[in-house]
């Protein structure tokens, strides 16, 4: 019986402008940085947010078992101990870094008990210009945004097969049309969406990501925007 916890910390240490820098730097490690930190010192603070973050996960294990165990409870945990080993994960990916747009992928995975564990994935897509995090009207033309869910529609039944008359909801889905979300990322071949397990599908589907083409996305993007380099693909 115990807890397990392994952090992946990703941070921007060079290759930046200062200010860039400290933008990305301030979402990815979540702590308040001045942008002229050695990178001794963005490592320290990586380690001191996820020391943070583990206190917090063990003191959530302890109220959870030790402080309140019923002799019924003991006698389960002493038949079956693996429900209770709990274990976390948190790592990040870069799924794309050119045309100075910066997209990463963070996972973060659960098991606090159960038949399984619970995974989840963030994207972060930042302008390599500002450091800022982008959102999809920085992107894409604002006449044009409530497309995207009528594209991310007819890409979904493509890539599981779901032909014309059939429901999602008849290929397992939980609902009949997807609407698009904030939790977009980018990739070389188009504009992504991912959808944890229980958004749009059950725990079996894992998580679903919906990936646009580029040659489809083109008349709604920004020309003005940090995305212009996509419509002359």
């Amino acid at each position: 019986m115990g807890c397990k916890a392994t952090y992946i910390s990703c941070y921007v240490s060079d290759g930046l402008d200062k200010i860039v820098q400290k933008n990305i730097n301030a979402v990815l490690i979540d702590v308040d940085i001045s942008g002229n930190e050695a990178n001794n010192l963005l490592t320290n603070l990586a380690l001191d947010a996820m020391s943070d973050e583990f206190d917090n996960y063990t003191d959530d294990y302890t109220e959870s078992f030790t402080d309140s165990i019923s002799p019924e409870q003991q006698k389960f945990m002493d038949e079956s101990p693996q429900m209770y080993n709990w274990s976390t994960l948190t790592q990040t990916q870069v799924l794309f870094n050119e045309n100075y747009i910066l997209s990463l992928r963070k996972l973060n995975y659960e098991y606090t008990g159960g038949a399984h564990g619970n995974s989840s994935f963030v994207n972060l897509v930042f302008n390599l210009h500002t450091g800022y995090p982008l959102k999809l009207d920085d992107i894409l033309k604002p006449s044009e945004i409530n497309q995207i869910s009528q594209l991310e529609n007819g890409q979904l039944r493509k890539d599981y097969n779901i032909q014309a008359g059939h429901a999602l909801t008849d290929a397992g889905f939980l609902i009949d049309k997807v609407e698009s979300n904030n939790n977009f990322f980018i990739t070389k071949s188009g504009l992504g969406f991912t959808y944890n397990p229980y958004e749009i599908a059950p725990y079996v589907f894992g998580s679903v990501n919906v990936i646009i083409p580029w040659n489809q996305l083109q008349p709604l993007i920004n020309p003005n925007g940090p995305l212009a380099w996509a419509i002359k693909k």
